[in-house]
């Protein structure tokens, strides 16, 4: 039994709300725009970024005299970074003043907590140049083609203990492509080691000691040190209890399926090789928060990532499902090529579907207690990460015949057959998976199959921080600058992933008119064959 997107304690009346607001979010006329939100107009339709927790992080990194040579030990691993105060004046203008008192504080009346923050359930919440980090419910500032300095834009999860995985994302922490210029990072007085980067993302592995202020040394022309102004509490290890400041299961469905569901997204870092996150559906948002505890398992997704995109790059699909019922994991995977062997890559990820595929995960992570997965699994792939899906189902009888769903963004074309409900997504600008990689992709399965083509979008903007056109002297042929914001682009591929696969685990479909009747609007072309 797979369970339903609402628990069932709660299913009469969730759904009933969920079927009125629904038909009335319709527009008889055959516009869909309802069923989406804001498209092209997504900046202002929604509300003023001032509404949004971090909104108001600046955009530009903090100053520093360029002519100070970087400290040697800085660079060293295995070396205490030097105070960066006693050496370099940094302005932090987003730093609060923690050595003055509040005159407005009176020390005889209980200290009230921090306020409750006003969370963001869909990236229509957000600015056309921000995501929405459903896990805390907080606008971001995304990058979405080449810029020409370093910044800042965002660090999640806010409270950290070992084992955890730090997310920070920005521009420019390194020059990209095949370059030495590797970014260097400390948590309060810790060094990071075994960090992962990209050009606007990177991915700490939390080491005993990790809490306090996060510094950043980006060395696109020459180097830059830029200071996070809030900094990373030190958390608790096993489950983190939740507070009021990341959004709550509300245990009422969205009205779209762009919009969170019944749940909140909680995540684990697995820590192991490869590295592995687990989003699942939780009492509250953020890393290692209580699960839902319900008797049936939850529809299992696999997401696989691209070659240069970290494998954390497709957070705003795994926090979206989460709230809606689905437990998906983000495996780290070999980056083999078109024609390369691929057996070494499945020695690693085959270990991984196998220990998370229909069975109690309590084995998994300690938080995990009490979540179960269905034998079935859906998959969904971007770039080269759609190959080693297909390798994947190809590679084992058992796992091909409980795939049911998979989505395709930017494939590439293998010529290969999988199983189950097809859904390939394209760009117009994406020169890397080209309009005849994606007819192909859809041309090799059998119905139901679905095809969303994005004029203006890019291969990049499949991810939810990538971008592939930053070399040493320029844009690279791979991709081409997008017309459409990535938060749209994003926005789309969620419209459409979420009732692909409710209905491949056969869940109840509130949004089944997007797959079946939704028309081609001018932010993107369907094409179906039920």
């Amino acid at each position: 039994m797979i369970r339903s997107a609402i628990p069932r304690r709660r299913l009469v009346p969730a759904l009933f709300c969920c079927g009125l607001l629904a038909l009335a979010a319709c527009d008889d006329s055959g516009d869909d725009s309802a069923d989406l939100g804001p498209t092209t107009d997504i900046p202002g339709d929604s509300g003023s970024s001032s509404d949004v927790p971090g909104a108001d992080v600046p955009d530009v990194p903090l100053d520093i005299d360029e002519d100070v040579p970087l400290p040697q030990d800085a660079l060293d691993p295995d070396t205490h970074a030097p105070d960066i105060a006693d050496d370099v004046a940094i302005e932090d203008p987003g730093a609060p003043d923690v050595g003055s008192e509040d005159p407005g504080h009176d020390p005889g009346v209980e200290d009230p907590g921090p306020p409750t923050p006003v969370f963001c359930h869909s990236f229509a919440d957000c600015l056309a140049d921000e995501v929405c980090v459903l896990s805390l419910g907080e606008c971001q500032k995304r990058a979405t083609w080449t810029d020409i300095s370093p910044a800042l834009y965002g660090v999640h999860p806010r409270e950290v203990a070992p084992g955890d995985v730090l997310i920070v994302d920005g521009r420019r922490f390194s020059a990209g492509g095949l370059t030495g210029n590797t970014p260097r990072a400390r948590v309060g007085d810790v060094n990071v080691t075994g960090l992962q980067f990209d050009e606007n993302r990177l991915l700490i592995p939390v080491q005993a000691g990790m809490a306090g202020d996060v510094r950043v040394w980006a060395f696109y022309n020459n180097y830059q040190l830029m200071l996070w102004p809030d900094p990373v509490a030190a958390a608790p290890a096993g489950v983190v209890p939740c507070t009021n400041q990341t959004p709550a299961a509300s245990w009422i469905p969205g009205t779209r399926p762009d919009l969170t569901g019944p749940y909140a997204a909680g995540y684990v870092d697995l820590g192991d090789a490869p590295m592995t996150r687990v989003y699942y559906p939780a009492e509250c948002g953020s890393v290692r928060r209580p699960p839902i505890q319900t008797e049936a398992p939850f529809p299992l997704v696999c997401i696989l990532h691209g070659n240069g995109a970290l494998h954390l790059q497709y957070e705003y699909l795994a926090e979206l499902l989460a709230t809606w019922g689905f437990v998906s994991f983000m495996p780290q995977t070999d980056q083999n090529m078109a024609g390369e062997p691929f057996q070494e890559m499945l020695k690693k990820l085959m270990p991984v579907i196998t220990k998370m595929r229909g069975r109690a995960l309590d084995d998994v992570h300690p938080v995990l207690s009490g979540v179960e997965t269905t034998p079935e699994i859906a998959f969904i792939g971007h770039s080269r990460g759609t190959g080693r899906a297909e390798e994947a189902v190809g590679s084992d009888t058992d796992l091909n015949n409980h795939a049911v769903g998979f989505v395709f963004l930017g494939p590439v074309d293998d010529d290969k057959k999988v199983r189950g409900q097809f859904l390939v997504f394209g760009g117009s600008k994406d020169t890397q998976s080209t309009a005849a990689n994606v007819n192909s992709a859809y041309n090799n399965q059998k119905a139901p199959r679905y095809k969303i083509v994005l004029p203006g979008g890019n291969h990049g903007s499949f991810c939810d921080h990538k971008v592939y056109g930053y070399t040493p002297i320029g844009p690279i042929v791979g991709d081409l600058e997008p017309t459409i914001p990535r938060s749209l682009q994003l926005q789309i591929v969620q419209r459409f992933t979420l009732p692909l696969l409710q209905r491949a685990f056969g869940m109840d479909e509130p949004f089944a008119d997007v797959l079946d009747s939704a028309p081609s609007t001018a932010d993107y072309t369907i094409t179906r064959d039920p």
